[in-house]
């Protein structure tokens, strides 16, 4: 005697055998994903328009795609993190090199020479500190972030597109601090490849984190109770 179980299995109750049970060919299933993506997780490929190796809507999405409060809070944080290391940075190697070629008057002159020596140096601090600042961007402004983050992906991600769109991007025009520039020119200016870690929507912003960082600092810091 043969029964089917509810997998569809025949068994030989008489000799307890179980009978193969032969399958089709499974059918063939083709998985289609959406192509929309986000300003963090864009699509993976872009369609060609007159064999322009998807350079038209790539810019197109680039151009349209909503970006979060949450990142473009992040990107204008991350760059005044950075500018505010490397100002630190500049102003303590200054003053050491400063020190060191007036070391005989601070560590032995008159309490004039010693004042003169220490008006000098803010004198001329201030005004190598113009000059640094005048070099570089010294923060990114509300109205400016928005076009600075698209700029950040559209070079981030155009590795995808033929060599030829990729140069297109780069010296495509853009404005931003109410000046014409270039996608290159304020992924290079604003340091964009060093903010990447920026880029990004997490639960708790950069700042936060920041602000963390500084009040575990501030605790290791103070003195241990005996």
């Amino acid at each position: 005697m043969t029964t089917t179980d509810a997998l569809g299995n025949a068994h030989d109750t008489t000799s307890g055998r179980f009978i193969a049970r032969e399958y089709g060919r499974p059918a063939e299933v083709e998985l289609r994903f959406s192509s929309e993506g986000s300003f963090l997780y864009p699509p993976e490929r872009w369609e060609s328009t007159d064999g322009d190796g998807g350079l038209r809507s790539y810019l197109d999405f680039w151009s349209r795609v909503e970006i979060s409060d949450g990142v473009l809070g992040n990107v204008t944080t991350g760059y005044a993190e950075l500018i505010r290391h490397e100002a630190s940075l500049d102003s303590s190697q200054w003053t050491a090199h400063f020190n060191s070629a007036h070391y005989k008057v601070l560590n032995g002159g008159s309490e004039t020479a010693v004042r003169r020596v220490l008006e000098q140096r803010d004198s001329e601090w201030e005004a190598h500190f113009a000059e640094w600042a005048s070099q570089r961007h010294m923060r990114i402004r509300p109205n400016d972030v928005r076009a600075i983050a698209r700029a950040g992906q559209l070079w981030y991600f155009s590795g995808s597109l033929p060599e030829e769109a990729q140069t297109v991007i780069w010296e495509s025009t853009m404005r931003v601090n109410d000046s014409e520039t270039t996608v290159g020119r304020v992924y290079t200016d604003y340091r964009l490849e060093e903010l990447r870690e920026y880029f990004q929507d997490p639960e708790t912003t950069a700042a936060e984190k920041l602000e963390d960082l500084r009040l575990e600092l501030r605790r290791m810091q103070q003195p241990v109770a005996e």
